[in-house]
């Protein structure tokens, strides 16, 4: 019954966030359309995203949650705080790093990954551009991230469900107000991730301050913790990000088709992530911190329990959705990418073809990834409790 209680709390301010996403997608499909420089901004953004998953989410979060679940259960503050003193350092270390070489670095990731392109010079240089905007997204989000998994391990779930709803937010609020200030005005989408990370920063830490577990940041690589972190971590960061990768190769290849095919794409993944984000990646939320303390406790029956229920849940919700966003995929795009064809500069048909195009892309993945990609947050919650188990 917990579990089901934090996952409905969990699931309306998701709701919350997924209404404001489509709100966020909507209005910029009418404001900037799918040319090139939204495209530019979909490449710019999906790089520190997906870096995002690693350091923050998916392998990190999958590998942390289990071992501070653990000294929470042992009851010693002093080493639970020793502990997220040691990660919070080692992370904002790591993002930093990253983070100064990728803006560095961004003529050359763009150019990578538009190698395919037919006319790339002028989206190399509007990506690369995107990119010295979106890469400091990273650092924020990690701290973000970070954050959100101690308070979940807490079992405070709000704050952190309501994160993305701030994110979403001050994107359209930077679009709203940002975009005539610029000489692209889809910069305003890339400033605007950047204040949305800013923003959840500041939402989610003088949490952790008033849970008496605000972070004082220390780099030791060799602390006890941080190496059973990364020993959990190691053998997951390929396989937890599977799905980035593929989302990233696609992404080269995707600019081979043609300079608007990143937004398509875009636009028909939001859709499909609507029921993903809802339900799957609440349910993953909300039972990885149980099942790491039913293993701290060495509760066998407690963790077969909540992992059927997990699994059941999954597949109820899963299978239902896949086929119902299939079927509707066209009147969803279309309402969707509805541009004005003046500022677009294209005819009304144009806009019918552009939508139709992601109808397409909107059925194909919503019948055959929407049911796996929901499934995965419980399977990797009981691929790293079965490893601390056997260790």
């Amino acid at each position: 019954m917990k579990l089901l209680k934090s996952t409905l709390i969990f699931s309306i301010f998701t709701l919350l966030s997924r209404i404001a996403g489509f709100a966020r997608d909507a209005i910029q499909a009418s404001l900037f359309g799918a040319g090139p420089a939204v495209s530019a901004f979909v490449v710019a953004y999906r790089i520190p995203n997906y870096l995002r998953r690693i350091f923050a989410e998916g392998s990190f979060a999958s590998a942390f949650v289990p071992v501070l679940s653990e000294l929470r259960q042992q009851g010693d503050q002093r080493a639970l705080q020793d502990f997220l003193d040691h990660v919070a350092g080692a992370l904002l270390a790591a993002v930093v790093v990253v983070t100064g070489l990728g803006m560095l670095l961004s003529p050359w990731i763009a150019r990578l990954f538009l190698i395919l392109a037919d006319d790339q010079d002028a989206q190399v240089v509007l990506v690369a551009d995107m990119l010295r905007i979106t890469f400091p997204y990273l650092t924020f989000i990690s701290m973000t991230a970070l954050a959100g998994s101690v308070l979940n391990s807490f079992r405070q779930f709000g704050l952190p469900a309501f994160a993305p709803v701030l994110h979403n937010l001050a994107v359209i609020l930077a679009m709203l107000v940002l975009s005539r200030w610029f000489d692209v005005p889809e910069h305003a989408l890339a400033y605007g991730v950047v204040l949305a990370g800013i923003l959840q920063v500041l939402l989610l830490w003088p949490a952790l301050y008033r849970l008496g577990v605000l972070p004082r940041f220390r780099f030791d690589l060799r602390h006890e913790g941080m190496r059973r972190v990364f020993r959990l971590m190691l053998p997951t960061i390929f396989s937890s990000s599977v799905a980035q990768i593929n989302l990233l190769v696609g992404t080269v290849f995707a600019a081979a088709l043609a300079v608007e095919a990143q937004a398509w794409l875009y636009y028909s993944d939001r859709l499909v992530e609507f029921p993903l984000g809802l339900f799957g990646v609440a349910i993953g939320t909300v039972i990885l911190p149980h099942l790491s303390t039913r293993f701290a406790a060495t509760d066998q029956e407690g963790f077969d329990r909540a992992m059927d229920w997990g699994l059941r849940a999954v597949v109820l919700i899963a299978l239902p959705a896949a086929f119902g966003l299939a079927r509707p995929a066209e009147p969803l795009d279309h309402h969707l990418v509805r541009l004005r064809p003046v500022q677009a500069g294209r005819r009304p048909h144009d806009c019918s073809s552009r939508a139709g195009d992601v109808s397409r892309h909107t059925r194909l993945h919503g019948q055959q990834g929407l049911a796996a990609s929901v499934l995965r947050p419980s399977g990797h919650a009981h691929t790293h409790a079965d490893r601390r188990a056997h260790r």
